[in-house]
């Protein structure tokens, strides 16, 4: 939300819906953020002793297998936002 979205997808809602509907998914895209932070802030309060970041919540949920795949998804998810800040820098410079 804060790489691209802010400023690539701000200009494409507000070309394609009016003011109020734009502010109202902007509400709602800020209300399911602030809940995945209570949710990450209730797991750290919960399991303290887990210090390797989301991963050992996978591990600790489901086993070596998930901290493994919830790993790799997440490097996964780096590069592709890699990619796409790229996109984004090289689609700016164009213009």
């Amino acid at each position: 939300c804060i790489g691209t979205g802010i400023f690539g997808i701000t200009n494409a809602v507000a070309a394609a819906a009016a003011p109020g509907p734009a502010l109202l998914a902007w509400l709602f895209v800020g209300f399911g953020f602030l809940m995945l932070v209570f949710a990450l802030n209730n797991l750290s309060e919960k399991r303290p002793n887990l210090e390797a970041g989301i991963f050992s919540y996978a591990g600790a949920g489901f086993g070596p297998m998930g901290e493994f795949i919830s790993g790799w998804a997440y490097w996964l998810s780096a590069w592709l936002g890699n990619i796409a800040f790229a996109t984004m820098l090289m689609s700016a410079l164009g213009t």
